[in-house]
């Protein structure tokens, strides 16, 4: 399942801010919108979760981007977050 709203191709300032940046991590930001959003609708959550969630889907290479500890391996699984991670989905972050 495709969403409107993915990640840029080519970012400029991406590649600027974020040294690693390249199409892997760029998926992988992509994918775990897409769980996430998959997730809201199954569980039959709130669309506001996709603000609020307390919990998110990684694999090994975005936790590393996020400086979340002990997330090994491509496989995207779910996360809590609880309060010792300052980290919200890519879609949250204006909290």
């Amino acid at each position: 399942m495709a969403l409107p709203a993915q990640p840029r191709d080519h970012c400029p300032l991406c590649k600027t801010q974020f040294p690693d940046w390249d199409d892997e991590l760029r998926q992988s930001f992509a994918r775990e919108t897409e769980l996430l959003f998959e997730t809201i609708m199954r569980e039959d959550l709130s669309v506001l979760e996709m603000l609020t969630a307390d919990f998110t889907f990684l694999n090994e290479r975005l936790a590393i981007h996020y400086g979340i500890p002990n997330i090994y391996g491509s496989r995207f699984r779910r996360v809590e977050l609880g309060p010792e991670l300052d980290y919200r989905p890519w879609c949250a972050r204006s909290r």
